[in-house]
């Protein structure tokens, strides 16, 4: 009797434990359930409850702006004169639910960006000459990119808050030609 009486106390303790979870600041929760089917995502900081384990499930995502620092690229703009471009985005999960069905991990999201980001910047630089891109229109053209990266990137639950270049300079094979 005093077993039965111990795994039934067991697991109300245990029902009760994992039926709560804390939401931190900063944080978005997605709860699941069954692991597979969102039901509702929590922006609020504070105690939330939920089923026990394994009826319901949460999984944690970043809310805060979070940079992504892409690897240098070469782009060739409308004069054909071969650039390499390097540049950094600042983006946060707009969209947790949406976030986890297309993207799932950090790192997809970072591929997705850079995709997305040098395909727009392979378009808007496409059109331009060299020496306007290095001296008169960059801020127009890194506010079209942020513009155009943010529409792309909502279907994915993710929003863009900039895209800026952190370099502009010539390929290895130019410079040592030049100098």
């Amino acid at each position: 009797m005093k077993i039965i009486l111990r795994i039934v106390i067991g697991l109300v303790l245990w029902c009760v434990w994992t039926s709560w979870y804390q939401a931190d600041e900063g944080k978005r929760y997605v709860v699941f359930r069954l692991g597979s089917t969102p039901l509702w995502e929590e922006t609020r900081s504070g105690l939330h409850g939920k089923m026990p384990w394994p009826v319901h499930t949460t999984r944690e995502f970043e809310s805060r702006l979070m940079q992504y620092d892409a690897e240098p690229r070469e782009i060739i703009p409308r004069d054909k004169k071969n650039m390499v471009v390097d540049t950094f985005s600042l983006f946060r999960i707009s969209d947790a639910t949406q976030y986890n069905r297309r993207l799932q991990t950090t790192a997809n999201a970072q591929t997705r960006l850079d995709d997305v980001i040098y395909s727009e910047i392979r378009n808007d630089m496409g059109r331009r000459d060299f020496v306007d891109i290095l001296v008169g229109q960059r801020d127009d053209i890194m506010n079209d990119v942020t513009e155009q990266t943010r529409k792309q990137l909502l279907e994915y639950g993710l929003t863009t808050a900039i895209v800026r270049l952190s370099r502009t300079d010539l390929p290895e094979d130019n410079k040592e030609s030049v100098y």
